[in-house]
């Protein structure tokens, strides 16, 4: 049992990127969570925008600055067995307060260095059936698909699943060593672990490569709506269809920062 609980980008400037997310993506609005720090909330996530501090700092967190406000967060059922798989695998973690509840949490680094903030899962909370978004899945770029997959099983106990495709799949690695998932629900959900694709975007006539960099996936009611506010203040967007994943339709841009963004809704 675990919960892709949140998010968190790095942007440049956090009046630009909170008009993007909140109004063109249709997050809604934005409220503080720190110093120079926003957050979006819904009724299943989070998605935080951070704005990295320019000051160079010889101890501290912000020496780590452009990585260490990137992450993905992630809720599971046992902080102590984590504890003790992180500590079998002598792998570096760090216990802190987490950033949406300011319960206890552990940060630690996978692999292929990307950070990941787990927190316990309540589990007599009820999960709504529905929002008016969520944070589909995190797609994570590594090198070694089979080593990430492997820490994340070990450690977390997360159970890695099958891709489901779609008739007419698009022209892209399913083989588990480039490509594996770690499913939430019937919809490929939950975490991506992906090997780089050069040529991906070319192969599939994209403007953008999702194989690339890393990207958040904010599921949403109105995905043309969203297109259309996207497309009307000029911002290129890559309309994948349901290419990808069974049931999903999916577009691409990127936001005034650079991150590749995905946004997607259900068919039938």
């Amino acid at each position: 049992m675990w919960h892709l609980k949140g998010h968190s980008i790095c942007v440049h400037d956090l009046d630009i990127a909170a008009d993007f997310f909140g109004h063109l993506i249709g997050l809604g609005k934005a409220k503080p969570s720190g110093e120079n720090s926003l957050i979006f909330s819904s009724e299943r996530s989070y998605f935080q925008l951070v704005q990295p501090t320019l000051a160079l700092r010889l101890d501290g967190p912000d020496i780590l600055a452009p990585t260490a406000h990137r992450h993905v967060a992630i809720e599971i059922a046992n902080l102590e067995q984590l504890k003790q798989g992180l500590e079998n695998l002598a792998a570096p973690y760090v216990v802190q307060a987490d950033i949406a509840s300011a319960e206890a949490a552990i940060c630690t680094m996978m692999p292929c260095r990307n950070m990941v903030i787990f927190s316990e899962i309540n589990a007599e909370a009820i999960m709504p059936d529905a929002a008016e978004w969520e944070i589909h899945h995190v797609n994570l770029q590594v090198a070694d698909v089979r080593r990430s997959t492997d820490f994340l099983k070990s450690c977390a106990g997360l159970q890695e699943g099958q891709w489901r495709a779609p008739e007419g799949k698009g022209d892209f690695s399913i083989d588990p060593a480039d490509l594996s998932i770690f499913p939430i629900g019937d919809f490929n959900g939950g975490l991506h672990i992906i090997k780089p694709d050069p040529g991906f975007a070319k192969r599939n006539n994209f403007a953008h490569n999702p194989s690339i960099g890393g990207h958040p996936a904010i599921e949403v009611s109105d995905l043309m709506g969203v297109k259309s506010r996207l497309e009307n203040a000029g911002v290129e967007v890559s309309d994948a269809g349901t290419y990808a994943m069974a049931g999903m339709h999916q577009i691409y841009c990127l936001d005034p920062t650079g991150n590749m963004i995905e946004v997607n809704q259900r068919v039938r």
